[in-house]
This record gives C-alpha cells, structure tokens and sequence, in this order.
C-alpha cells in the first residue's frame, strides 16, 4: 500500500459518484474509471486513501455518516476555493441562492454560458460530465457553498446536501 499524504479532491469526486450512482453496490474501479473520465491508478490509490480515512469500508461501500461528517467539519478547510477572474463557465455556487450572496461563480469552461467569479471545479472531470450526472454536479456545487460562504450558507447548504445524499 502506498503512503498515504492526505485526502485529494478526487477522493471526494468519487466517493460521492459512488454512493449517488452506486449506491448499494461496492465500488467498481472499471465502471468509475468509464464514467468520470479518471485513470484507474488515481482511482485506486483514491480508495486505499479513503479507507485509511474511514470513509469506504473493507466491503469497497462508502460509509456515508463519516463522509458527511467529514464534508461538515473538515471539509472547507482541506479544500479551500480561491476565487479567480471574471470569465464564462458553468454556473456553479450562485445556482442554489442560499443567503442571498450576490456575486456569481462559475467553474471556468471555454463553452459555457454563464458569467462569473472563476472558482477551479473539485476535480476537472466535472466540467465533463455536467450533462450526464447532474446529482453529482449539484453535490459538488453545493461544496462550493460549504467552501466559500458565511456560517447561515453553508448550513443551508449542509441541510440539502444530506437531502441529495439521503436519495
């Protein structure tokens, strides 16, 4: 097993793919590695860093209570955004109107169509695959709340989340 250097934000990419799209079944490298666009090897080492954090168990599930305990309390803090330039993306943070923030964010796409903060995505594969699995874009987004917004947003954030993850 390799050395384990912390948590990456594929780990969270993954981790959610695969208990929304996944849900009852352990996690298969092939079928993410087909469906989010990520190597195999990055997936591989993502598992063996997630059970280290006791976030999948020895079964390959992902153990949802720790993972959003985890996105709750540490994960604003692993994974901070760093707002960017003013460009056109995929509209990202402002989609969910929590708090009555006004500045709109986007992930930063060459083809996308709304205007915005530049903020980098979790992981790239998400500009991808916005089409194909919208509950993981929308989990995402909502972490965009959690890493960018007042203490009210991002518990207005936390309450959807689990209501995403809960389905």
């Amino acid at each position: 097993m390799r050395r384990h250097n912390g948590m990456r934000p594929q780990d969270l990419v993954i981790l959610l793919h695969a208990h929304l799209y996944h849900k009852n079944e352990p996690i298969n490298q092939k079928v993410l590695n087909q469906e989010l666009g990520i190597c195999q090897s990055e997936i591989s080492c993502s598992i063996q860093r997630s059970m280290l954090a006791v976030l999948i168990n020895y079964q390959g599930k992902v153990i949802i209570s720790n993972l959003k305990e985890f996105l709750r309390h540490g994960f604003r803090y692993t994974f901070p955004a760093q707002p960017g330039h003013y460009q056109k993306g995929l509209q990202t943070r402002s989609c969910f109107k929590l708090s009555g923030h006004k500045d709109k964010y986007v992930w930063a796409e060459p083809g996308g169509t709304a205007e915005g903060i530049a903020i980098k995505p979790l992981h790239w594969c998400l500009n991808g695959i916005q089409n194909t699995y919208p509950k993981l874009i929308q989990a995402c987004q909502l972490l965009d709340h959690i890493r960018m917004g007042e203490k009210e947003e991002r518990l207005q954030a936390i309450k959807l989340l689990n209501k995403l993850l809960a389905n």
